[in-house]
């Protein structure tokens, strides 16, 4: 009897054929209980073909509907950047759009400084010595972008030697004293060493340790440049504190993407950018910070510990930093939010909003509060 091949089809770009069996082996029998077991495996394949990346979409669109929702609760506009460092996945809402970063730049500063130190500690020679510049060079630097403060000679007249970076006591003059300075204020005749001064702009957000930590690293044209070689191509510093807080309408100066923030981060935090010392000092004082309590702390199930960086200023509420559960399961998570009302203030309940956020996040990656928060 003459045998034909069987194909059915499997999908719109797929076919299945069972060839005839050799006279050898027919069976009557055979071919028809094979049936079940191949139309099964097409049915399962189709499933993960298709029907996995459609739902993963719909999860995301899901996770995107709900952060609208805490927009319009709160009257605010969210950027978003995460990364899940064991897996890998990150997740991103409005993480593109520029926003003024406030104080959370900080975090790249301190990490300047530090790299500074790392770079002394491993070539203590005189050329390889960063050189700290007095303000009014360190203003003309930024004015003058191409010209790099460590190409200085080693013996201009102008410039003095850092060694034992960290250690080193830093002065300043009372008129230097600028609104919100809880460590330095009056301060500046005796002086405080790099590692406090790092500590307060970090773990205070003191404003005049800012600026005497950006002038020892050559204003912020000179920062803006290393922050690009930390991995955040996003970041743009014009000013010192206060005035880098002012939102400028049509211009990217100190602003940045959530994204940005993120890449840094991670290079700062987690690579190869700090010593494994100055990394740990940092993360110390990251997690010993005092402001924005109200934000992504309260959003943290029970045992969680967060070191961290926040920034605010007018309708600006951000914070940003590496979440680790109980078990040590860690997440980057930048959190940008700026009062979406037209006469633009800061609410009283800005924090409750990046609380709800982290909330949110760690929910959608599967992360509930018991044990190491996750459900497995």
């Amino acid at each position: 009897m003459a045998c034909l091949p069987l194909s059915f089809p499997v999908s719109s770009r797929l076919s299945a054929s069972v060839p005839c069996p050799a006279p050898a082996y027919r069976a009557p029998a055979a071919l028809p209980a094979a049936l079940p077991v191949l139309l099964l495996l097409v049915v399962l394949f189709q499933f993960f073909l298709f029907a996995s990346p459609v739902s993963a979409q719909e999860r995301i669109a899901a996770f995107a509907r709900q952060l609208q929702s805490l927009e319009y609760a709160h009257g605010a506009r969210i950027a978003l950047a995460a990364h899940e460092v064991h897996s890998g996945r990150t997740l991103f809402f409005r993480a593109s759009e520029r926003v003024p970063f406030c104080s959370t730049f900080k975090v790249f500063l301190v990490a300047e400084i530090l790299h500074r130190a790392d770079v002394l500690t491993r070539d203590p020679q005189p050329g390889a010595h960063v050189r700290v510049q007095p303000e009014a060079q360190a203003r003309n630097a930024d004015q003058n972008p191409d010209q790099n403060p460590a190409e200085h000679p080693a013996d201009s007249p102008d410039m003095q030697e850092q060694t034992g970076l960290l250690d080193r006591i830093l002065t300043w003059t009372p008129e230097e004293e600028v609104a919100w300075s809880p460590v330095t204020q009056g301060r500046g005749t005796a002086g405080l060493s790099v590692a406090e001064l790092c500590r307060a702009a970090i773990t205070l957000s003191d404003n005049t340790a800012t600026n005497v930590l950006l002038r020892l690293a050559g204003g912020p044209a000179s920062l803006t440049r290393a922050v690009h070689l930390m991995g955040n191509q996003s970041f743009e510093l014009a000013d010192y504190e206060p005035a880098l807080n002012r939102e400028q309408r049509e211009s990217s100066a100190n602003t940045g993407t959530a994204s940005g923030f993120l890449a840094g981060l991670r290079r700062v935090l987690l690579g190869d950018f700090l010593s494994r010392e100055s990394r740990d000092r940092l993360l110390s004082w990251m997690r010993a910070t005092e402001t924005g309590r109200d934000r992504m702390a309260a959003g943290l199930p029970a045992g969680w510990q967060l070191a961290h960086k926040t920034g605010s200023g007018g309708g600006l509420v951000h914070d940003m930093g590496l979440l680790v559960s109980p078990e040590g399961r860690q997440i980057l998570l930048v959190l940008f939010s700026r009062d979406a009302r037209p006469e633009a203030g800061r609410r009283a309940d800005s924090g409750v909003l990046l609380a709800a956020a982290t909330r949110l996040l760690l929910q959608e990656w599967g992360y509930t509060g018991e044990r190491d928060g996750r459900q497995e």
